[in-house]
């Protein structure tokens, strides 16, 4: 058993692909009246937009909502205990949301699902999966703050998130009397987390269309270079911002690195410098579990940025009833019109060609899906310098790398705006 890349598939256009011009939500719990106010008000700003490709459908349990007043809700029976009806429903109506305030759905439940429908339980979650697919539409907008016709820069310093305390360093920072220098790793920090909340967004809008996808059983619509090229910046984005906070620090307690010196925080040595000059922050920085974590990401990103691509692919196994070379053949032959073909290229590219579908049918044909969207990656083991290879599953650790930076930006952020000028 071997991961195999369908990176190079023939079949990689877009044929039948749903652009999600209505974002379909199921929402279970009780909070729902407020969810279709703030949609009404967010349909309101999309007709002034002049935009009829962008909406949100509300499936609700919930039947004390006028839905007169509103064109947004639908209003269902259903037994919100009955979890196998609701996931028929979900199916039948091509929900891409589910909303289970009531914690219905068990971790295993949601994660058997999670390539299907998403099954969200947290209202901020909830709330960031609905501003995701506004962002997929290049629609600014904040459900906690509605403004019309806003930008990027204030969504991101205005909703709960890493922008906000970062970009209020940079008034703590001017306080501080921080030098020029200083101010402008401040700023490219506060800029940094900003795009980190943004790809984040941008990962989970090309979720929600691989899902759709997935319900219509299109397989050529796997998204899978548009969540690689977000999943990259993503990755680089998160490194960015613990090099430059590193690069602060650094300035800040001088600890002796220069410009083009190698330093991070997940270095023994700059903790060793930073604990005698800031002591609590060293402490922050130097947790085991921030520590693996960041040596992590670094590994991540220096595979991407140095070696390889982050590009995800399914790992396969061979099907015990495979065909014969003769039979693949007769499937290649099928596949294209190959008399056609060879009046009009020449002979190496007609042999390549017919190399390259012979692959993809053998792996179509003769290989069966285990795990999807995983990547190889080695890395040197501290203790003994041997090199190991690991499989990662980086769709499933957005929130997990969002709620890492977050907190730790955050914490260094509080830490550094207590210290004394």
């Amino acid at each position: 058993m071997a991961p195999i890349s369908h990176g190079t598939m023939l079949a990689s256009g877009r044929q039948g692909i749903n652009t999600l011009a209505e974002l379909q939500v199921l929402f279970l719990g009780d909070q729902v009246l407020g969810l279709v106010q703030a949609l009404d008000i967010l349909h309101d700003y999309i007709e002034d937009l002049g935009r009829l490709d962008a909406k949100i459908i509300v499936h609700t349990v919930v039947s004390n909502i006028n839905t007169q007043s509103s064109q947004n809700v639908s209003i269902i029976t259903l037994d919100i205990q009955d979890k196998a009806a609701i996931l028929q429903y979900a199916k039948d109506n091509d929900i891409d949301i589910i909303h289970d305030s009531n914690r219905i759905f068990t971790k295993r439940e949601i994660f058997r699902n999670k390539d299907s429908t998403l099954i969200t339980q947290d209202a901020v979650d909830h709330t960031v999966q609905l501003e995701s697919y506004l962002v997929g539409h290049q629609i600014v907008w904040n459900f906690a703050d509605p403004v019309w016709h806003t930008n990027w820069i204030y969504k991101y310093t205005h909703q709960a998130g890493v922008s906000n305390p970062a970009f209020i360093f940079i008034s703590t920072g001017q306080t501080k009397g921080y030098s020029q220098k200083q101010m402008e790793y401040v700023r490219a920090l506060a800029n940094k987390a900003m795009h980190i909340e943004h790809a984040r967004e941008q990962l989970y809008f090309y979720l929600q269309l691989k899902r759709r996808a997935n319900r219509a059983d299109n397989t050529n619509n796997d998204f899978s270079f548009e969540l690689t090229y977000h999943l990259t910046n993503y990755s680089i984005y998160i490194c960015s911002a613990l090099d430059i906070l590193a690069r602060l620090i650094n300035d800040r307690y001088d600890l002796g690195y220069t410009r083009y010196q190698s330093f991070t925080v997940a270095k023994e040595e700059f903790l060793r410098r930073l604990t005698p000059k800031r002591k609590t922050l060293a402490d922050l920085l130097a947790r085991k579990k921030f520590q693996k974590w960041a040596d992590w990401m670094f590994v991540r990103r220096n595979h991407i940025t140095h070696e390889s691509n982050l590009y995800l692919t399914p790992m396969i196994m061979e099907r015990e009833d495979r065909l014969s070379d003769e039979e693949l053949e007769q499937h290649v032959d099928a596949e294209f019109d190959w008399s056609l073909y060879e009046t009009i290229t020449p002979n190496a590219d007609v042999a390549g060609m017919r190399a390259l579908v012979r692959q993809n049918l053998d792996f179509q044909l003769n290989y069966r899906e285990v795990v999807t969207d995983m990547m190889t990656l080695e890395r040197e083991d501290r203790a003994t310098h041997s090199t190991q290879g690991y499989i990662v599953f980086p769709l499933r650790s957005i929130d997990e790398d969002f709620a890492k930076i977050s907190d730790i930006l955050t914490r260094a952020i509080a830490n550094l705006s207590k210290a004394r000028s």
